[in-house]
């Protein structure tokens, strides 16, 4: 997160982002032809972008599952084995915001951010990519970014943890915002590869979890657990699995509460979108409930520029085989081709992970696969989270 790292500014924009209600559709997953793009994001005064890649060796990503904010076209470029520069032209005159990153595909591999900067008007990403092993490989990701500086209330917060080795410390703007304003510091006992991060205000009962792990070593992060006052990560070592100390990114999102219960408060600040905690991996099959997990389809815009509409019926799991998952997100299929995009993290103090291995469209529902690993690369049932973000929308 360069952007620059060396002249770190404080200060974030505070030029309103104007929201709009675009037609938008379906799309049968990666493997589908290019459509077009959409160019709303949710909260004012806000940035998000997202791509799938697409090629392995770089180029200009499937437009159905690439999208940009400022209306602009993005970019993956392959600089070396394993190593990727994704460019966001128009997001990058504003320093801040979060990256996260998944894998993507059948394999094993892993993929995790290097760091983030400014060409100009244009984000530049640095993605490295790992086998089990450590070693670096090309394969292919997505990568979601998003910026905010509004205070709403409860709702979510972004970290990036910059600091591994400290024992305590609170993180400042740009790269860390919370939605209620409240302090977001984080504890550590040196050595353990575990993190809690507190998110002053916010109400963790709830809601879903998305860790990366950042920069230039092979180092993996996920979720340890989530409640109370604070968010646990757990960083692994990405050659032997053991625990390490890693910097990393964190989103935490959230249904507001009264009388903001009706905004779609997307994780990755997207017009709709569906979480979930997978929370049975062994189940055959189970729909899942409670607080962790929501979807929402945005149908319009209220005063303040955020957008709302009906929260959908819950997702289903099901399960396949071992560490193969498929799961259906109800109402989440756009209405006419337009992009969409995964995120999976993994959850649990072991060193298994997870990731996306494709997603498609069916009727009116949204459909994804997960792939489950060890640290040794061998499918393991695992828990984990998972965020779909698209454009469905209804009218009215």
């Amino acid at each position: 997160m360069l952007q620059s790292r060396m002249t770190w500014s404080l200060q974030l924009s505070l030029s309103a982002l104007v929201l709009g209600l675009v037609a938008c559709g379906a799309e049968a997953g990666p493997t589908s032809e290019p459509a077009g793009k959409s160019e709303q994001a949710l909260a004012p005064a806000s940035d998000a972008a997202f791509v799938w890649s697409g090629s392995s060796t770089g180029g200009t990503p499937p437009p159905s599952y690439s999208y940009n904010s400022s209306g602009a076209t993005n970019f993956v470029t392959l600089l070396t084995t394993g190593q990727y520069r994704v460019d966001f032209p128009g997001l990058g005159s504003t320093i801040g915001g979060d990256v996260q990153v998944t894998a993507y595909g059948g394999g094993s591999e892993r993929c995790k951010v290097n760091y983030w900067t400014s060409a100009g008007s244009t984000l530049q990403v640095y993605i490295n990519c790992y086998t089990t092993t450590g070693a670096p490989v090309n394969t292919l990701f997505t990568a979601n970014y998003l910026r905010r500086s509004d205070h709403p209330g409860i709702e979510g917060s972004y970290v990036w943890a910059y600091d591994p080795t400290s024992s305590n410390y609170t993180l400042p703007p740009p790269y860390t915002w919370n939605s209620t304003g409240g302090v977001v510091s984080i504890s550590h006992t040196p050595g353990s590869g575990t993190y809690s991060v507190a998110l002053g205000g916010q109400n963790l009962g709830g809601g879903t979890v998305e860790v990366t792990a950042y920069g230039a070593s092979n180092s993996y992060c996920k979720v340890g657990s989530w409640g109370g006052t604070s968010v646990t990560v757990v960083c692994f070592d990405g050659s032997t699995g053991a625990p390490v100390e890693s910097q990393f990114d964190l989103i935490f999102s959230t249904q507001s509460p009264s009388p903001f219960d009706y905004r779609s408060n997307s994780p990755n600040n997207i017009w709709s979108f569906s979480y979930a905690w997978a929370y049975s991996p062994t189940a055959a099959s189970y729909t899942l409930g409670g607080s962790y997990q929501l979807g929402k389809v945005s149908c319009c815009t209220d005063g303040a520029g955020y957008p709302f509409g009906a929260t959908q019926t819950p997702g289903t799991i099901t399960r396949s085989g071992v560490g193969s998952y498929n799961v259906k997100f109800p109402g989440l299929a756009t209405l006419s081709a337009s992009p969409s995009n995964v995120k999976v993290t993994g959850y649990g103090y072991g060193s298994d992970t997870c990731k996306v291995t494709n997603w498609y469209t069916s009727g009116s529902d949204a459909f994804a696969n997960v792939a489950c690993f060890s640290a040794a690369g061998a499918r393991v049932d695992a828990y984990y989270t998972i965020t779909y973000s698209s454009f469905a929308y209804i009218i009215g």
